[in-house]
């Protein structure tokens, strides 16, 4: 007889099993999945059933509604948006495609934010001069050089090499035109970010 055990006797060799700390882990982890896929599922028929989308025929706007909020952008033709918005188109600049407005809210308050791009083979320069001259004293004007603050309003917006800005703060609303020389040409950013009350 040896004075070893048999293996056999008590069900066979002895194998490496799951610590019972490894299957509660496990099941916890098996768990969190099913939880995770059950909450996804939950939130996309949600979605589905309260998130509204409409496109106008046109194609020229589409709005979002959810119970958080709305959000709609409309294109316009860029001539259509400047007088809006008061600021001189550049004589000779071929505008972008469209200007776009976009709106959102949340049910309480919103903002929306216009934008209109054109572009020009005039040099910076003679743009910058242009834009000095019709947007006067109420806008700022800043250079990579420095802020010319001849109003006395001081927010700080620091424009990059070869660009002008212009700035305008008026109660909620601001609005900038931006002017970069990229190669040949000059590009003109018109924007204004203004904050709305819900309706």
């Amino acid at each position: 007889m040896s004075s070893h055990p048999d293996p056999t006797r008590h069900g066979g060799p002895t194998k490496p099993g799951m610590t019972p700390l490894l299957k509660v882990l496990l099941g916890l982890l098996a768990g969190g999945v099913a939880l995770l896929i059950i909450v996804a599922v939950v939130g996309v028929y949600v979605v589905r059933r309260t998130v509204h989308v409409s496109e106008s025929p046109s194609g020229k706007s589409v709005e979002i509604q959810s119970p958080i909020g709305s959000l709609s952008v409309k294109k316009e033709p860029p001539e259509t948006v400047l007088a809006r918005l008061g600021i001189p188109a550049y004589p000779g600049a071929t505008p972008g495609e469209h200007a776009a407005q976009v709106s959102f809210t949340d049910g309480e308050e919103g903002a929306g934010l216009t934008v209109v791009k054109l572009e020009t083979p005039d040099p910076l320069d003679k743009v910058d001069a242009f834009y000095r001259k019709e947007l006067g004293s109420r806008f700022k004007r800043e250079t990579e050089k420095g802020i010319d603050d001849s109003h006395g309003r001081g927010h700080l917006v620091i424009a990059a090499k070869d660009s002008v800005l212009y700035s305008e703060e008026k109660d909620a609303e601001d609005t900038f035109v931006a002017l970069e020389k990229k190669g040949r040409i000059t590009r003109i950013s018109i924007v204004k970010v203004a904050e709305r009350e819900a309706q």
